[in-house]
C-alpha cells in the first residue's frame, strides 16, 4: 500500500541519473493493526554497502528504466529482489532513501523470511554464484 508518490517523483527528478529511490516501510500486523515499527532507509547505498546490508526491498523501490536500462528479476527460489538489486548496482547505480514512511507491509504467517537459515542460503547463493564474491568476502 503505497502512501504517496510526491516524495519519490521530487527525488527522482532532483537526483539525476542512475538511481534506484526506496523508502521507509512500516507493518500492519494481518488484521489492519499498524504495528509500531519500521525499516529506516539509508540516506544512500552503493554496491559496496548493499553487500553488508540487504535492507532495499520491492514494496517502495522506483526505479527509472529510461535511465537505467532494461533489467529483469533473476529467476531465483529465493533472494531475488537482493539479487536484481545487486546487478543493478554493480554498474555504478546508487539507492537513496527517503526519510518517510511511505508503505506498510502487511504482517502474514506462515512468511517466505521466517526460515532466517532458508534466508541465508539464499543470500550465500546469490553473492557466491551471481556476484562470484569470494569465501570470505561472501561470510
Amino acid at each position: 500500500m503505497l502512501a504517496s508518490s510526491k516524495p519519490i517523483l521530487t527525488m527522482l527528478n532532483r537526483e539525476g541519473n542512475n538511481l534506484i529511490i526506496q523508502a521507509h516501510c512500516g507493518f500492519i500486523a494481518e488484521a489492519g493493526e499498524v504495528l509500531f515499527r519500521k525499516i529506516k532507509a539509508p540516506l544512500k547505498i552503493t554496491y559496496n554497502s548493499f553487500l553488508k546490508n540487504t535492507i532495499i526491498g520491492c514494496l517502495t523501490v522506483v526505479l527509472d528504466k529510461d535511465k537505467i536500462g532494461d533489467f529483469k528479476m533473476p529467476n531465483l527460489r529465493t533472494s531475488q529482489d537482493m539479487a536484481l538489486w545487486l546487478s543493478i548496482m554493480k554498474g555504478g547505480v546508487i539507492s537513496y532513501g527517503i526519510q518517510k514512511s511511505l508503505a506498510y507491509y502487511r504482517i502474514v504467517e506462515p512468511s517466505n523470511t521466517e526460515n532466517k537459515l532458508k534466508v541465508a542460503k539464499g543470500v550465500w547463493n546469490v553473492y557466491r554464484v551471481q556476484e562470484e564474491l569470494g569465501y570470505l568476502r561472501s561470510a
